[in-house]
């Protein structure tokens, strides 16, 4: 029996949307919104927050913080903090993971949510589409440290 040839991420073809990110892979909205504030995006665009970053911009990697010039290739973790309409999948404070070489990153950013602005750092512009998966927590238990896991509640699916 032959072997088939293993598939590289990197050519897998996406479908295309109205606002298409991947043409500005390693831009940056930075100095953009100076005098104003995000309130929505559009299409199946994400604003997301990176959680698994420190203040100095170093990532989580079980435990061990790693300059992310030695992860240009890692998986990250990020919650969705604005969520375009044509998003099927993610909602607003959902988790999830995604490959570190894809959407635009913007270090600090005024969001105009629930009748608030506020700043969020360590934040990318990112289309669904570019997702690999929800993320659960998984807290530890107190008596015997063995993890516990807790996924979201399932959505309904739209028709």
């Amino acid at each position: 029996m032959s072997k088939q040839p293993l598939a590289s991420i990197d050519v897998v073809p996406t479908t295309k949307s109205i606002i298409d990110l991947s043409n500005y892979r390693g831009g940056s909205f930075d100095g953009v919104f100076t005098d104003h504030a995000i309130a929505e995006v559009l299409d199946q665009i994400i604003l997301a927050e990176h959680i698994d970053e420190s203040s100095t911009g170093e990532i989580n990697r079980n435990g061990i913080w790693v300059k992310p010039d030695h992860q240009t290739k890692a998986w990250r973790i990020a919650k969705a903090i604005l969520v375009g309409p044509n998003c099927r999948t993610i909602k607003e404070g959902d988790i999830f993971c995604y490959p570190n070489d894809r959407g635009i990153r913007v270090s600090s950013i005024e969001v105009y949510k629930d009748g608030k602005v506020s700043t969020i750092s360590n934040t990318i512009f990112l289309e669904e589409n570019r997702i690999f998966g929800k993320c659960a927590n998984i807290p530890k238990k107190q008596e015997d440290n063995e993890p516990t896991v807790s996924f979201p509640p399932k959505r309904k699916k739209s028709k």
